[in-house]
Order: structure tokens, then sequence, then C-alpha cells
């Protein structure tokens, strides 16, 4: 897969530290952003 983008893209480290299948997941609350879902969000 190819994505492709501009300069206006924005990325962010969020909550979700680790992901296992097997082991779970290792959640860090303290690095959620508010809103993040909202279609205003910038």
């Amino acid at each position: 897969m190819k994505v492709v983008t501009d300069e206006t893209w924005k990325v962010a480290q969020g909550p979700i530290m680790k992901n296992d299948i097997y082991d779970g997941e290792i959640y860090d609350a303290r690095l959620e952003k508010p809103g993040w879902n909202a279609p205003n969000y910038n």
C-alpha cells in the first residue's frame, strides 16, 4: 500500500504503546489526544 499526502498531514504518538494478539495491549492514557476524532481537530 502507498499513502500519498502533502505537508498538511500531521502525525503524533498515540496512547497504544504495544499491541499483541496473545499478550494484550499496553495503553498510556496520558498520551490521549482529546477530541482527535472530531472533524475540526487540528
